[in-house]
């Protein structure tokens, strides 16, 4: 199920998907079983993780989004989730100065954006990396 509309999902259709998907992702020819799929649909629509997505089949053989704009992607973010993301970002930017966790640097500045947008629950306008020799941010608030 996507969001286009117009296609006609089947359930072999979306093992063919989900199977061609893994093939881009991992560079395996991997079959996806019938009874996985239809699980995968089962856990979406159950509130386990959030999703709650609205699915439907029609005409006993089609499955869609109940509604129209419905995107999983979309999902809002709890309060208790919030607050785990929060106390994970603490802990790994712990390690943002270790020369291992060097990798970890841009990861966990784009956690904390999306953290601090989340609870404003706006866009992020500006995206500024941590640089201690970053110079003129006085001038930022009036080009703001």
């Amino acid at each position: 199920m996507s969001k286009n509309r117009s296609r006609k999902w089947t359930l072999e259709s979306m093992i063919d998907a989900c199977s061609d998907a893994l093939y881009e992702y991992i560079g395996k020819d991997i079959y996806v079983g019938k009874r996985t799929v239809q699980l995968d649909i089962q856990f979406m629509r159950s509130d386990e993780l959030g999703y709650q997505a609205p699915t439907l089949v029609y005409d006993r053989n089609y499955y869609t989004y109940q509604e129209e704009d419905y995107n999983i992607a979309n999902i809002s973010i709890t309060k208790n989730d919030m607050n785990v993301l929060t106390e994970s970002v603490e802990m790994l930017s712990q390690f943002k100065d270790f020369s291992l966790f060097s990798e970890l640097n841009g990861i966990i500045q784009k956690l904390e954006d999306k953290i601090h947008t989340e609870s404003l629950k706006s866009n992020q306008i500006i995206h500024l990396e941590k640089n201690i020799n970053l110079t003129g941010l006085q001038y930022l608030d009036s080009l703001h």
